[in-house]
């Protein structure tokens, strides 16, 4: 597995993993979930605007997906 920064290539990807691990609520999850989902434009956007969007590879296919949000502090 390697763990490298996101890219577009990778969107759809990206937005499979998402799908296949939204919270469900009508069901108990037993591995974890993604609450905050973004649509395909969304992920797009933040892939254009942070350096902290990385993706774990298997095989040449994405097998998830981190996206850290920076903050500052005034």
């Amino acid at each position: 597995m390697m763990i490298r920064k996101a890219t577009s290539a990778a969107l759809a990807g990206i937005c499979a993993v998402a799908d296949s691990v939204r919270l469900d609520t009508e069901q108990i999850q037993e591995s974890g979930f993604l609450v905050y989902v973004l649509d395909k434009h969304g992920y797009a956007d933040r892939l254009d605007e942070s350096d902290l969007f990385l993706v774990a590879i298997d095989q040449d296919e994405v097998v998830g997906f981190r996206l850290l949000s920076s903050c500052s502090m005034a």
